[in-house]
């Protein structure tokens, strides 16, 4: 039982009490909390470092790999969580079986770079975890290449990496994640080539993603010309962000026109080289950028997918028709 395997590691109250000292009360927690596992489906590291010596730590890297009830571990902003942390907790993969049944991982706002993500790979290849979230980890380029070779072929549908330093995406071009439905790389200087690169790899005619945030990553009209070239055969796209980058008003005429002359197709079937009728939220730039007119046309051409996808009352859409379309669109 639980117990049994808490006194196996070693964690017995007389001799850790006198072990960990002033710290005893943060790691009695830890032990009740593992120890109540026969219900609990979720382990949260402490919002402070507990400061347990490497053996701890290796402990309880091994009782989570065992834990069969555990889905998912949470150690969202827990800067303390460091490479050699994890290396201590995790430097065991090869040698133990981990759970199957983890399905979720929040290491974002840590101090994890690249030989953290090394640390990982491992298990990421061999488990099940379907959601991973490391923003606002240092992770840079080469832990994003490690991180996407590790992912290859496997079941992860949710991947946040904001802010975690990375510049260059152009490992995509060698790897598949089949599965992946909602990518976030906020914050990352990627520019018009990684743009390209997410374009050409993960926004193909047989893709999942549905959401998709290139949020403040310094992209341009070039990058979003790839982008919005791929919403001609994409059917998966629902939702774009594209804030805060460099995008003028050529970068948005090729979305007007990728999204735009709905009516020249059928409704619920999307044509193979005809305008986008998927995507139903594009955060483009800030509202005052952009004319009125072109602000129409995207409205318009966005009201019209959200018909197709939820329909609603054909009144409700002959309204929509009304107030965004404008009557002579030499824009597209």
């Amino acid at each position: 039982d639980l117990q049994s395997h808490w006194d196996f590691m070693g964690f017995t109250d007389e001799i850790d009490q006198e072990e960990f000292g002033p710290l005893w009360d943060v790691v009695s927690k830890i032990k009740h909390q593992l120890t109540n596992y026969d219900h609990a489906s979720s382990f949260g590291f402490p919002m402070q470092d507990p400061q347990l010596p490497d053996e701890a730590w290796r402990r309880l890297g091994w009782y989570l790999a065992k834990n069969k009830n555990i889905t998912s571990i949470c150690a969202a902003g827990r800067r303390y969580i460091t490479d050699k942390m994890l290396a201590n907790m995790f430097g065991i993969f090869g040698s133990v079986i981990w759970t199957s049944s983890m399905i979720k991982l929040t290491f974002g706002g840590n101090s994890i770079g690249s030989e953290g993500i090394r640390i990982m790979t491992p298990f990421l290849r061999a488990s099940g975890v379907r959601r991973l979230w490391m923003s606002g980890s240092p992770i840079g380029s080469e832990g994003f290449r490690l991180l996407i070779n590790g992912l290859e072929g496997g079941n992860l549908a949710y991947l946040r990496l904001g802010d975690c330093g990375i510049e260059d995406v152009s490992c995509l071009d060698d790897c598949d994640i089949p599965n992946l439905t909602q990518l976030t790389l906020e914050s990352n200087a990627i520019g018009n080539e990684g743009a390209m690169c997410v374009a050409n790899n993960l926004l193909g005619s047989s893709s999942k993603l549905n959401r998709l945030c290139l949020k403040s990553c310094g992209i341009g009209d070039e990058g979003a010309q790839a982008l919005s070239a791929r919403l001609s055969t994409n059917t998966s796209l629902k939702h774009l962000d594209l804030l805060a980058n460099k995008i003028s008003i050529d970068g948005m005429k090729s979305f007007a026109r990728a999204l735009f002359n709905v009516r020249t197709q059928p409704r619920n079937r999307p044509s193979k080289t005809g305008p986008n009728h998927s995507l139903e939220e594009l955060n483009l730039t800030r509202r005052w950028s952009i004319t009125e007119k072109g602000h129409r046309i995207l409205q318009f051409a966005l009201a019209v997918n959200q018909e197709i996808n939820c329909p609603r009352t054909k009144q409700d859409i002959k309204l929509a028709a009304s107030k965004f379309c404008p009557s002579n669109c030499k824009d597209c």
